[in-house]
């Protein structure tokens, strides 16, 4: 297993609902990481963030507020979506601009707070989603960031900006 790198944005707001999904299909909570949205990543180990520009950039985010207003499907992901996101987004940019390298995100990638991955059947997708929907939207305001880590052993670590 390769190791990376990202900047999670934890979404605690979030958490009560979405957290019975998460046990059942979010191997990342197994592993610790809470609810949450990924900002920017991942990268490479190799690649080193600018921890002092980043911590700065995150005390200019936080207060930020938002609101995940829609729950779908991105790839065989159950996800929640922001309503309005182009704060997250231009924050984004910032940090891929301090950084210095591009993340690793697929075509198809927009922001997302990840509930439950789906192999099974497309019955279950639409209970969940429509189980979410119902208690949406869901007022959220940025608060701490975090770096992400796993390393090739698949263990994680998360240390706040």
């Amino acid at each position: 297993m390769e190791g990376f790198r990202s900047i999670l944005l934890p979404v605690p707001e979030a958490e009560a609902l979405v957290d019975p999904l998460r046990r059942a299909g979010d191997p990342w909570r197994e592993r610790g990481v809470p609810a949450h949205m990924t900002i920017a990543g991942p990268w490479p180990l190799e690649v080193e963030l600018p921890r002092d520009e980043l911590a700065g950039l995150a005390r200019e985010l936080r207060g930020t507020r938002f609101e995940l207003a829609t729950a779908g499907m991105l790839g065989d992901a159950l996800c929640l979506f922001p309503a309005e996101d182009a704060a997250l987004l231009a924050w984004r940019e910032r940090v891929l601009r301090a950084v210095g390298v591009p993340d690793r995100l697929d075509d198809g990638w927009r922001l997302h707070l990840t509930v439950r991955r789906y192999e099974a059947a497309p019955a279950e997708v639409g209970e969940g989603a429509s189980a979410l929907e119902r208690s949406l939207p869901i007022a959220c305001t940025v608060g701490d960031l975090l770096i992400a880590e796993m390393d090739a052993s698949g263990r994680v670590g998360l240390r706040p900006l």
